[in-house]
């Protein structure tokens, strides 16, 4: 799998002397941090996993890309943050409000990256993120569910009276999002990705 312009790693964030490895050999100077778990309801299930992953590894990450001299990092979160805020999230109006041991890891991955920016030489853009869907999704996902019923001539499931809108962001717009992220100068912004349309 590895290319002139890729190499593959395999491991685990929470394992600081493997990710420091990783960082002293390549020595990045922008790191986009998509690694975690991810899933309300799972969350609940494995709280202890969520925020050792989200919470920890991310703490790993920051400081890992501090003692090895990265300028940027780029940290994906979720508009779960925003709770069940029922009036489009605006970044500078809505207050975080989580409301499941996933969203409140991801708020918690989010303010020690604010305290990095704030503390260091690392310029830092968080990603708040919708329901990201597109090629190569995790199969338990709606869209991929929807897709896959309907291509099978199966019935799709309508859960609760039909009337929930969801926002989704299709896969090469979240790309779009992380490239424009990394392009971005300041020492620590946040920014919703997805338009607050069902």
């Amino acid at each position: 799998m590895n290319s002139a312009h890729f190499t593959l790693y395999e491991g685990d964030i929470t394992e600081n002397g493997w990710l420091n490895s990783v960082f002293e050999k390549e020595k990045p100077a922008v790191v986009v941090h998509i690694a975690g778990l991810t899933g309300v309801s799972a969350s609940f299930q494995r709280p202890y996993d969520f925020f050792t992953n989200n919470v920890t590894g991310t703490l790993n990450i920051l400081e890992a890309a501090g003692r090895h001299g990265t300028g940027k990092l780029v940290y994906l979160s979720t508009v779960s943050v925003y709770g069940d805020s029922v009036d489009p999230a605006t970044e500078d109006k809505t207050p975080a409000s989580p409301v499941s041991p996933y969203a409140a890891s991801k708020w918690m991955g989010e303010e020690l990256c604010r305290q990095y920016a704030v503390t260091g030489n690392l310029q830092i853009a968080v990603l708040r993120l919708c329901t990201v869907y597109g090629p190569r999704q995790r199969p338990n996902m709606a869209v991929a569910q929807f897709v896959s019923k309907a291509l099978g001539g199966e019935k799709i499931p309508v859960y609760g009276d039909a009337t929930g809108i969801r926002d989704y962001l299709y896969i090469g717009d979240c790309v779009d999002g992380i490239m424009k992220a990394m392009a971005h100068a300041a020492s620590f912004d946040i920014f919703n990705i997805g338009g607050n349309e069902g």
